[in-house]
């Protein structure tokens, strides 16, 4: 074989190896971001499915044992002083409860939540309300903020 033949499928040889390399880094970077795309999914799922639970137990189930071990604020609040904060006097009744809208920004969520209420005094009518719920990412986990500022609307 010529040198220059070998010369030439040396540079094949070469440039080959380099596609191949550049081919895989980019297929790495795509699957890496797209990887990125479905954690980011999946901790908007996480904060709404847990979000829904936390305020079924709470309105309507009433399992105030199983809300207080969900709340960030758990270590400084004592559970009687939690209960008595969050404790319905028993006046309105909790239909149902959803999640909708969920934004995350760094270890911080917000989740626009939507509920239906009776108010015993006035029979048989049913009132929506949308609130505003915190969460946040704390040692990775999800806890609820209490209290952060919620104003309920109808």
């Amino acid at each position: 074989m010529s040198a220059f033949c070998r010369g030439m499928t040396d540079r094949i040889v070469v440039g080959f190896s380099l596609l191949c390399f550049c081919a895989l880094g980019g297929a790495s970077y795509l699957l890496s971001g797209c990887r990125h795309e479905l954690l980011a999914e999946d901790r908007v799922a996480a904060v709404k499915e847990l979000a829904e639970v936390y305020w079924t137990k709470r309105l309507i189930e009433n399992d105030f044992k199983a809300t207080y071990e969900m709340e960030v604020e758990k270590d400084t609040l004592s559970f009687p002083e939690y209960q008595k904060r969050v404790g319905n006097a028993g006046q309105i009744a909790y239909v149902s409860i959803h999640a909708g809208e969920v934004a995350i920004e760094g270890d911080r969520a917000n989740v626009k939540m939507a509920m239906k209420y009776r108010v015993k005094s006035v029979s048989g009518t049913l009132f929506d309300a949308q609130f505003l719920d915190h969460w946040v990412f704390d040692n990775g986990d999800l806890k609820h903020v209490l209290g952060e500022g919620r104003r309920p609307s109808r």
